[in-house]
């Protein structure tokens, strides 16, 4: 009866890197939370009325500015959590490219993206993703500190708003790409077999433990 011999199992990734990635996810979700509840469910518009409705019952009246100004808070505090988890990405983004210098060569994009170039197909097309998404990142941190330190850096209301015009569409593409990865992620586990789920959460990579 043969006998299946197996190789000591190697970390696929890092632990600071499978912390970056589950921190990253939850930051961006997050950001999409907040976004979610100041346009839809938290609008400012629909509030007023609903304020003005709340007082009547209890005997009392609220005026149309009086109603503006109620809404304006409730969305000014759920606009500082959007930048409070904005700060943490734009630390979480610092730690990656902290991390890029301090972790193992074998474990690094570079060597992944020199691996992916060698295989092709999927592989090299899910790197040049990796790249893309890295892109995204950086101008939605750099455009988003813009917008929150925009005074204190002289920016021009032009450049303003041109700026938070490139931060919202920014966003989609990172939504885009979230979309995307998902269904890669979810191909790879049912149709591949490949397991990259599991090696984010645990670090091995799976199935390739066999000789």
């Amino acid at each position: 009866m043969a006998t299946t011999l197996t190789s000591p199992t190697v970390k696929k990734y890092s632990l600071g890197m499978r912390l970056w990635h589950w921190g990253n996810a939850f930051l961006i979700t997050a950001q999409l939370v907040t976004i979610l509840f100041i346009s839809v469910i938290v609008n400012t518009k629909s509030l007023r009325p609903e304020f003005q409705q709340a007082f009547q019952k209890t005997g009392g009246s609220l005026s149309e500015q009086q109603a503006r100004s109620l809404a304006h808070i409730v969305s000014e505090r759920i606009w500082d959590w959007h930048v409070y988890f904005g700060l943490a990405l734009a630390a979480f983004l610092v730690f990656r490219i902290v991390l890029t210098f301090v972790q193992p060569a074998a474990q690094s994009f570079r060597t992944r993206f020199r691996e992916a170039r060698q295989e092709g197909g999927t592989a090299l097309f899910a790197k040049y993703t990796y790249i893309a998404f890295y892109l995204f990142l950086v101008v939605q941190v750099a455009t988003g500190l813009a917008l929150v330190y925009g005074d204190n850096l002289g920016l021009a209301r032009g450049a303003e708003h041109t700026i938070k015009e490139i931060h919202e569409v920014n966003m989609y593409l990172i939504i885009a790409y979230t979309v995307l990865h998902i269904v890669g992620v979810v191909r790879s586990e049912i149709v591949e077999r490949y397991g990259p789920l599991g090696s984010m959460i645990h670090g091995r990579a799976v199935g390739e433990e066999r000789l």
